[in-house]
């Protein structure tokens, strides 16, 4: 028996066990189909019912508003028929609803409110029919508002009580299913054991010659090249050991060319290291020297800014300027600042990526640095009208080393990004410890980042909108100066975010305490 038709017998027989299993799951939908249509019967007319008591009583409100409203603008007289048919509406679905609930308690609160709805649309359409009075049509319209909201709150309890014994029909129908569902389990589990059994039996027959085959195919793969399988049958396995014998003796040929071609490529892959090598240090220096340009040109640059800063101020104190010149120097001492503050920025970031910036640790008193910052940023709060938070924990030393400078520009980038991007609400500035560190956390209720931009935000140049149109300024270089300050001084930055609700900045640096300070200056 050749092996194409061991297969096809095979896969007769594993048929005829899917089809069994088909009509079990057959029977099994069946089942949970009809728990489903008992459901929908019992449960739909019901909310359909309490959908069309709503769209008739909000038709009758309507109705009768609209006609009161003609009467009043035109002084016309108008038929009430179409009132009176959507009271007529009303009731028939009241009395419809009535016969196919089974929550008495629904129908008859429903039916409580219905009266008093009605009566007062007839009151207003009456009010509207006889008086001229715009009090008492107002008056009038009132009264329909409270009997709509008990009339529609009566609909929303009716609804969600349809809705509960709706819930109890699914739990009972979900029972039905889980049994049916355990009934196909078993199906299948016995027809798994015996399809295992089929593929026992039809695996001992073909088998052999395969795990030959693969012996074989194993020893090739493992360098072996001159092995040949011996597998004398006639079937399709036999015909798959011939070709396989003829790719071996193809392989083994191309091995001998390949081993030659290896040899030839990694004398290129050597060349090509060697060129990546070159370019890489090429690539490192100029990194280096343009870091050292950036921060010798900000340098030359700050020298005639301060110097413009100064003559504008003299002409601000001494000069007498009208209003116009008065204002163009004072934009441009403005702008002036600005980009001296752009270029202290890049001669700062500059340093510290060339490692040309030297950190000096000294005492700093922690109450001094917060009423320092209050008076400094206080300004940015009064000016945009925040309010400004700032929480010193008491467990903290008092008196701590490090280098003031750093921890203040950390400080100030931090509040300034945050009082930047508020426009409303508050700007938090928490001081304290965890563990062996100062944790400094800057809260705010601005306009929040997007969760792919939390890295990219502490590049340099680097905003959350960087098109030409943003509504914010910045260089985009102080989240880059945080991170590279907390870093060179051993610590860690990162951001917790939500657009429209706000975003927290944490920078955690080593605590030093003064005596820890003195300690390791004495050893």
């Amino acid at each position: 028996m050749s092996l194409r038709l061991r297969l096809i017998l095979s896969y007769v027989a594993v048929a005829s066990l899917v089809f069994i299993v088909g009509i079990v799951g057959i029977i099994t939908a069946e089942q949970i189909t009809n728990s489903a249509d008992v459901i929908i019967k019992s449960t739909s007319p019901s909310l359909t019912l309490l959908g069309q008591i709503e769209a008739a009583g909000n038709n009758m409100r309507e109705t009768v508003i609209h006609h009161a409203l003609f009467r009043k603008i035109s002084a016309a007289s108008i038929e009430d028929q179409e009132y009176k048919d959507a009271v007529d509406e009303l009731k028939t679905h009241l009395e419809e609803f009535k016969a196919v609930t089974n929550e008495p308690d629904a129908y008859e609160a429903i039916a409580a409110a219905v009266p008093d709805y009605v009566a007062r649309t007839q009151h207003l359409l009456d009010v509207a029919n006889t008086s001229t009075q715009d009090a008492e049509l107002y008056q009038a319209a009132l009264g329909i508002d409270a009997a709509e909201e008990v009339f529609q709150s009566a609909i929303d309890n009716a609804i969600t009580e349809e809705q509960a014994e709706f819930q109890l029909n699914i739990l009972a129908a979900q029972n039905t299913s889980h049994t049916a569902v355990a009934i196909n389990l078993i199906s299948i589990v016995l027809v798994l054991g015996a399809a295992l059994a089929l593929g026992v039996l039809i695996a001992r027959r073909i088998l052999q010659p395969i795990v030959q085959l693969q012996t074989a195919a194993t020893r090739m793969m493992n360098g072996d090249y001159s092995q040949r399988a011996s597998i004398g049958t006639n079937d399709e396995i036999g015909q798959l050991s011939t070709a396989f014998n003829m790719m071996s003796e193809s392989i083994q040929k191309r091995d001998t060319d390949l081993i030659a071609a290896n040899s030839v490529l990694e004398k290129r892959v050597e060349e090509r290291t060697k060129e990546l090598r070159v370019a890489t240090r090429e690539a490192q220096e100029a990194s280096r020297l343009k870091d050292e340009f950036l921060a010798i040109m900000s340098h030359e640059l700050r020298t005639p800014l301060n110097a413009m800063l100064g003559f504008q101020g003299i002409l601000l104190m001494t000069a007498k300027l009208d209003d116009r010149s008065l204002h163009m120097v004072r934009r441009s001492q403005a702008n002036a600042n600005r980009l001296l503050t752009l270029i202290n920025d890049i001669l700062d970031v500059s340093r510290i990526e060339s490692g040309r910036m030297q950190f000096v640790k000294s005492n700093v008193s922690l109450a001094d640095l917060i009423e320092r910052l209050q008076s400094q940023m206080g300004v940015l709060a009064d000016e945009k009208l925040l309010k400004f938070n700032v929480n010193l924990d008491p467990a903290l030393p008092p008196t701590i080393f490090i280098d003031e400078d750093a921890i203040t520009k950390i400080v100030t980038n931090l509040l300034g990004n945050a009082f930047k991007f508020t426009e409303k609400g508050s700007v938090t500035l928490d001081l304290s410890q965890k563990d062996n560190n100062l944790v400094i956390a800057v809260t705010d209720t601005g306009i929040g980042i997007p969760p792919h931009m939390h890295d990219a935000i502490f590049e340099r140049f680097r905003q959350v909108d960087g098109s030409s149109k943003r509504t914010h300024g910045g260089s985009g270089l102080g989240l880059a100066i945080v991170q590279k300050l907390a870093v060179a001084l051993n610590g860690t930055i990162n951001v917790q975010s939500v657009v429209g609700e706000g975003s927290t900045f944490t920078a955690e640096l080593p605590l030093e305490t003064v005596n820890e300070a003195e300690k390791v200056a004495v050893s």
